[in-house]
């Protein structure tokens, strides 16, 4: 058994509250890719962030995080998060240092959304995470940050979509729910562009959504 909290490293685990369901986590090391199973059970069980979560991630992986070349891709089976079902797959590949020296990976990610009202939601994205912070402390991962950009499409099954495009990276910092700097432009089918601000880099739970030359502060 298992927390529902993992690391986005597969060789790395997170020491987190067990929560009352009985997450079973296993590792093949056998295989090349190796491959990672998080399997939440056939019932929907409570995880740590409040959401609840059924079926299993599977997630294979042909080398170390870190490591230049390694190629990560994950994949829902059956997976419902708060009775979402998420099909596709997310592939993250470590393409090597940037021309600062940083760590930076391709994410890839082509999927789809089930909602509980039936109808589905088709996303794509391409983007990059840059290694900004803690790359060279790779037992503390608490001291990591992220710079990602790039874009994203979705369209929904009932008509429209929409597209998004970073503007200035979105920076995460682990151990923050949510971004804390950045810039988001996101454009619904046949409406203005939404500029969503993340603010200037502290964990606050605040950003801005400008739309029409008038901004609103969510928090």
């Amino acid at each position: 058994s298992g927390a529902c909290i993992f690391s986005n490293k597969p060789s790395e685990l997170i020491d987190v509250m067990k929560t009352p369901c009985n997450v079973v986590i296993t590792l093949d090391t056998s295989v090349s890719p190796k491959v990672l199973t998080v399997d939440y059970g056939n019932s929907n069980c409570t995880c740590n962030d409040g959401k609840t979560r059924r079926g299993k991630i599977i997630t294979t992986f042909t080398g170390a995080y870190a490591a230049p070349g390694t190629v990560i891709t994950h994949t829902p089976v059956d997976y419902y998060v708060n009775d979402i079902k998420f099909d596709g797959s997310k592939t993250v590949t470590n393409v090597g240092l940037n021309n600062n020296g940083q760590p930076h990976f391709n994410v890839q990610i082509n999927g789809t959304a089930t909602m509980t009202t039936g109808e589905v939601v088709q996303y794509t994205s391409s983007r990059i995470r840059t290694w900004v912070q803690g790359y060279a402390t790779l037992l503390n991962y608490m001291d990591d940050e992220y710079d990602i950009t790039g874009t994203a499409n979705a369209t929904y099954s009932s008509g429209g979509g929409y597209s998004s495009q970073t503007t200035t990276p979105i920076h995460i910092k682990v151990g923050c729910p949510f971004p804390v700097s950045g810039k988001l432009e996101i454009t619904p089918s046949s409406k203005p562009v939404r500029t969503i601000d993340y603010g200037s880099g502290t964990c606050d739970y605040t950003f801005t959504v400008t739309v029409n030359g008038f901004t609103f502060t969510i928090n």
